[in-house]
């Protein structure tokens, strides 16, 4: 079932502030509190990212969720402050 709606599950930030020294495990830490304090998680899971890649070249990156529901929450969001450095979300496959 997680393979099928892999591709539903995933959402891409944009602009990230890498030269900070972010790395997966500090963007999935961010980005799993704005989630649970802005009740964007499902009931009962407090850790709705399963997975973060990094493109460090085009300073984004994926973040895979655990169900599809909890992207479609957070697609709705347009931004997330990171170190001060607003980064657009947007629901992979959609335009930038």
């Amino acid at each position: 079932m997680m393979n099928q709606t892999k591709k539903m599950r995933r959402i891409q930030l944009s602009n990230l502030p890498l030269y900070l020294g972010l790395n997966e495990e500090s963007i999935i830490k961010v980005a799993t509190d704005y989630m649970v304090l802005n009740y964007l998680n499902d009931p009962e899971n407090q850790n709705p990212i399963l997975l973060c890649e990094i493109n460090r070249k085009d300073r984004t990156c994926v973040l895979e969720l655990s169900s599809v529901e909890e992207a479609n929450r957070l697609s709705k969001i347009r931004d997330i402050a990171i170190l001060g450095v607003n980064c657009k979300v947007t629901r992979l496959g959609e335009s930038m």
